[in-house]
């Protein structure tokens, strides 16, 4: 039997056209795209594009997904910020932009732990995780010596890696 994963992951070198590919297919399975954010309420703040903050992490997930905040306390007021390790959802993360190629990563955990006890998240989500890093890695291939990452050899030359 094969060890359950701590994490999932996958790193890629997008285009424009693909980020736009991608968010189609996220969107088209009922995705909602959610900004990582400090908010004076415990709700999210959707997005209508994946690299609409670019700087900042964008949490993926479905409007039934179970959500979970950190409530802070910053200068006398309540802020709240989503708890990704312990929400349902995927992290899209920008890491770097070279000649209109974007360095992202999808990051996922399927479980965390609440007082030493193993939590396992939504397996409806967890499926649906699994299919959408499916279809990212037949989009692609994988980069020599680097099994989470992945490139299109039309945009991205083999000799960056």
């Amino acid at each position: 039997m094969k060890p359950m994963q701590m994490s999932k992951q996958i790193n890629v070198y997008l285009t424009q056209e693909y980020i736009e590919k991608t968010q189609k297919y996220l969107l088209a399975r009922n995705f909602m795209l959610i900004k990582d954010d400090l908010s004076e309420l415990p709700q999210p703040t959707y997005l209508d594009y994946l690299l609409q903050y670019p700087l900042s992490a964008t949490y993926l997930s479905f409007p039934e997904a179970i959500l979970d905040y950190n409530e802070f306390q910053i200068d006398g007021t309540q802020k709240y910020r989503l708890k990704g390790i312990r929400a349902e959802v995927i992290t899209f993360h920008v890491f770097g932009i070279q000649d209109d190629l974007f360095r992202v990563r999808f990051y996922y955990r399927p479980y965390y732990f609440e007082n030493q006890e193993k939590k396992f998240k939504n397996s409806d989500f967890s499926l649906q995780v699994d299919r959408f890093f499916r279809w990212l890695r037949a989009q692609f291939k994988p980069v020599p010596d680097m099994p989470t990452f992945y490139y299109n050899p039309d945009f991205a030359p083999k000799e960056w890696f």
